[in-house]
């Protein structure tokens, strides 16, 4: 067995995650890994500039003036119109957000792959092959408000029920149910071993 050094938030989010599935954290880390090698359409930057270099015409470039593995920008190109680019490839555009160097000389940020919303980053306009709706939602943001909304379709749901609907960690879950409960917005039955809680 390997150990992996993660940060507390990623060690939190892989809890809540896994928590969503009743998954142990080495299946969601397999599951992740599945997903990432599907969806991704390049495995390396390498890669990713190789296929940009045979298709600068999607892109409305005339031709590669210098190719920079080493330092920022990755290609300086040329337009149909004569004009010099400076181009930085990412597998993830957030990713150019760790660029400290050259920004001066980047015109573009082209990425595989950018979050809805991520037109500029660091004032460098992003153009991405896919335009993905993700996230990662913050378990302490809105998970009242969201299970204020799952509840209200007026149904009675068990605690583990209603977490997964509103798509909120267990214990959060538990956590604002409970506040909601002494709040009186909530009622809460136990049938058995299993809470059982409508909204009032």
């Amino acid at each position: 067995m390997t150990t992996i050094k993660i940060s507390k938030e990623l060690r939190k989010r892989l809890r809540i995650l896994s928590s969503y599935r009743d998954i142990t954290y080495e299946k969601l880390i397999e599951d992740i890994i599945s997903l990432y090698e599907e969806a991704m359409p390049f495995k390396s930057e390498n890669e990713f500039g190789e296929w940009f270099e045979k298709n600068l015409k999607l892109f409305g470039f005339k031709k590669v003036i210098k190719r920079n593995l080493i330092s920022s920008p990755d290609y300086v190109v040329e337009d149909y119109g004569g004009k010099k680019l400076g181009i930085e490839l990412e597998l993830f555009a957030y990713n150019f957000r760790l660029h400290n160097s050259n920004l001066d000389k980047i015109d573009i940020i082209l990425s595989a792959v950018s979050r809805r919303g991520e037109q500029n980053i660091n004032n460098k306009p992003v153009v991405s092959l896919n335009v993905i709706d993700w996230g990662h939602p913050n378990p302490k943001k809105n998970s009242k408000k969201r299970l204020i909304e799952a509840l209200s379709s007026g149904k009675e749901f068990s605690f583990w029920g209603i977490a997964h609907k509103a798509g909120v960690a267990r214990r959060t879950a538990s956590k604002y149910l409970h506040e909601l409960e002494r709040e009186n917005r909530v009622e809460v039955k136990k049938i058995g071993c299993v809470k059982i809680v409508k909204l009032r």
